[in-house]
């Protein structure tokens, strides 16, 4: 390839490894948070998050916590009382 002054610039097709998330599994319940999109190129994930940062007074001082669960999951932890 040459540059509008003529130099040449040379180049080289590389492969990059990337990680690609196959599937999520809930932390409550052990199932998939996968939803099927009728497409192998389309991958979809439906889940919820709970987090917790407990502080100096609580008796987990400087922990941290982040659940990923399954819509199912999500609504039973939330509407459970």
């Amino acid at each position: 390839m040459k540059s509008k002054k003529g130099a040449m610039i040379k180049t080289k097709k590389t492969m990059v490894e990337t990680d690609v998330v196959e599937d999520m599994i809930c932390d409550f319940c052990g199932e998939s948070c996968k939803k099927d999109t009728g497409s192998k190129e389309i991958v979809k994930f439906e889940y919820g998050t709970l987090q917790a940062s407990w502080g100096y007074w609580s008796g987990h001082d400087g922990e941290e916590v982040l659940l990923y669960v399954c819509e199912k999951c999500f609504y039973k932890i939330i509407d459970s009382k």
